[in-house]
C-alpha cells in the first residue's frame, strides 16, 4: 500500500511539473470577459432577509459546462428563499436563471484543470468580487462544486466563528495536509513534510470583507494566463498574510 500511495504522489508531482515545463506549459489565453455585477448585487443586498445579515451577499459562478451541477449545490437550500434571494451568480453562456440571481457573461469553453482556460475562469472570480464590493460589504464565494447542505451563515456566524466572520479580511476552506486530515488513515502514509500545507487557502469557499485585499490578488494577476501559471489561489495565498486571515469551521 505505501508503494502504490507513493507511486500515486510521485505521478501526481510529475504531471505537476509537466504542466508547468512542458510544451503545452507557455500556450496562453487572454482574460475572460467578466460582465458587471454591482446592479444585480445592490437588488439582492436591498432584499430584506431572515436568514443572511444585512450587506452580505451570496456569490457564485457557473457555465454551460458545470450548470448540471447547480440544482446539486442548491438542492438543499432552494426552498429558502430568505438565502436564494441574496445569490448572485456569474452565468456564462446558456445557463438557466433558475437559482437567485444571474448576470450573463459569454460562453466559454469547458475549464478542464490546469489549462488555461481553467486559470483564467478562476481568475474572473476577482474582478467579479470587486464589482459587488461597490454595493455589498461582505462577501461569500461558493464555487460551483461545493454542495450547501444549510444555510452557512448558521455556522459562520455562531459562537467564536462570528467575530472572525466579520472582522477578518478573508475566511477560507482551509486545505490540510494529509496527516493533519487523516491521522489514522491506512491509505496516506506520514512522513517528514506532511505535517503542514504549504497553501492552506483554497478558494472554494471564501467570506471576504475586504476589497483592498481582493484588488491587491487581482492586481497580481499575470498579463496572460498559461497552461502552467500558478492559479489564483496561489496569490490569494501569498497575499493573504498580510491581512488577518482564518479558515473557517
Amino acid at each position: 500500500m505505501g508503494q502504490a500511495v507513493a507511486k500515486v504522489v510521485t505521478l501526481s508531482l510529475v504531471g505537476l511539473v509537466a504542466a508547468r515545463t512542458g510544451p503545452w506549459a507557455a500556450k496562453a489565453r487572454k482574460p475572460i470577459e467578466v460582465p458587471n455585477c454591482t446592479t444585480a448585487v445592490a437588488a439582492a443586498v436591498a432584499r430584506p432577509s431572515a436568514c443572511v445579515p444585512d450587506g452580505w451577499v451570496v456569490l457564485s459562478m457557473t457555465n454551460t459546462h458545470h450548470a448540471p451541477l447547480q440544482r446539486l449545490q442548491y438542492e438543499r437550500v432552494a426552498h429558502l428563499g430568505c438565502f436564494m434571494t441574496r445569490v448572485v451568480s456569474l452565468c456564462y453562456g446558456s445557463v438557466p436563471d433558475a437559482f437567485g440571481a444571474c448576470v450573463y457573461g459569454p460562453h466559454v469553453i469547458a475549464s478542464d484543470y490546469r489549462r488555461s482556460q481553467y486559470v483564467s475562469l478562476n481568475w474572473a472570480k476577482w474582478p467579479f468580487f470587486l464589482d459587488a464590493f461597490r454595493a455589498a460589504r461582505h462577501l461569500l464565494w461558493i464555487e460551483a462544486d461545493v454542495l450547501i447542505m444549510r444555510n452557512p451563515f448558521e455556522m459562520l456566524l455562531a459562537g467564536g466563528e462570528r467575530e472572525k466572520t466579520l472582522g477578518d479580511a478573508i475566511r477560507y476552506q482551509g486545505e490540510r495536509a494529509p496527516c493533519d486530515a487523516y491521522p489514522s488513515s491506512p491509505v496516506v502514509q506520514c512522513g517528514a513534510g506532511w505535517v503542514q500545507h504549504e497553501e492552506p487557502l483554497n478558494c472554494g469557499q471564501l467570506v471576504i470583507n475586504s476589497p483592498h485585499l481582493a484588488q491587491t490578488i487581482y492586481d497580481a494577476r499575470p498579463d496572460n494566463f498559461t497552461n502552467g501559471a500558478f492559479s489564483q489561489q496561489h496569490y490569494a495565498n501569498v497575499h493573504k498574510v498580510k491581512h488577518a486571515h482564518s479558515p473557517h469551521a
